[in-house]
């Protein structure tokens, strides 16, 4: 079941959308026993709970902030960092801030599409190096719409540039930049990406965190109009690493950039298939 949790701080609203689960009732904990994200919500009685809440960049404890949940019903969410709406997702007025946060609410809801209007968004907000944009089964993702959203017709990603960055940490300072912008799990099939950038992702780890900067793909997927930008990494696939039977990766009219280092920039093995089409190109930066 997945719940939309609402924060209200003296008249302001606060949205994060996940995936819950029910506890056990024996337990003494949580909202009629419900964890919302893993955060525990201690219940103090029948009428008042105690969360924690980040008021200024300061979090505090709170027996008076209401505590709303709302399920998430439809087929479509909407993402804009400009939106002044609830910020739910169930349209441009009140579309997420985070394209995170739509796709883990994708992931366990009957979404087929999320649509993105222009801004650069992060793959997670907590410097995670490991975090990447995982994008589940069965979802198509839209880049290029203008802020404050427009009907698809109008949609336009020369224009309105969604760019999907790894530039997580101290901005500008690739040293501490995701791993991988985006990653697709062998179970996640039939996905399409559509009129985004993927840049500034860094993979200058060991292993797998050594390969597929701006994607690594294990399943099956699917780049249209897309750019990659400024990644870079420290092994063969730098760009791109498929790496699995059930991995298909298409590009229909895409354009990859990559450094003048020698590495392979795409990289498949392990029986994966890589699918090229329309005016795909390669190009060094």
């Amino acid at each position: 079941m997945v719940f939309i949790l609402q924060l209200n701080d003296k008249g302001s609203t606060n949205l994060a959308a996940a995936c819950c689960r029910v506890v056990s009732s024996s337990c003494n904990s949580g909202i009629n026993g419900w964890f919302v994200d893993d955060v525990l919500i201690k219940q103090y009685s029948g009428l008042t709970n105690q969360t924690r809440v980040d008021i200024g960049g300061t979090f505090k404890d709170s027996t008076y902030y209401s505590i709303q949940t709302a399920v998430f019903t439809g087929d479509k969410l909407y993402v804009d960092n400009s939106a002044t709406g609830n910020l739910e997702g169930h349209s441009w007025t009140d579309a997420t801030h985070e394209l995170s946060v739509a796709l883990d609410l994708a992931g366990c809801r009957n979404v087929d599409s999320v649509l993105v209007a222009q801004g650069t968004y992060l793959p997670n907000l907590l410097n995670d190096r490991q975090g990447s944009f995982n994008i589940p089964d069965s979802t198509s993702v839209f880049g290029g719409f203008p802020s404050g959203g427009s009907i698809f017709a109008l949609r336009n990603p020369v224009i309105h540039t969604t760019r999907l960055s790894g530039d997580i940490g101290a901005v500008n300072n690739i040293t501490d930049n995701a791993y991988h912008v985006v990653w697709i799990d062998s179970a996640a099939q039939d996905i399409l990406l559509d009129g985004v950038t993927i840049s500034h992702g860094n993979a200058n780890g060991t292993g797998d965190n050594r390969e597929g900067a701006a994607v690594f793909c294990l399943g099956d997927f699917t780049m249209q109009n897309v750019i990659i930008s400024n990644n870079t990494g420290l092994s063969d696939g730098q760009l791109i690493r498929i790496r699995n039977a059930a991995a298909h990766l298409h590009l229909t009219d895409c354009t990859l950039y990559g450094p003048s280092d020698g590495f392979v920039k795409v990289l498949n093995t392990n029986a994966g298939n890589v699918t090229i089409s329309g005016n795909t190109e390669f190009r060094k930066e």
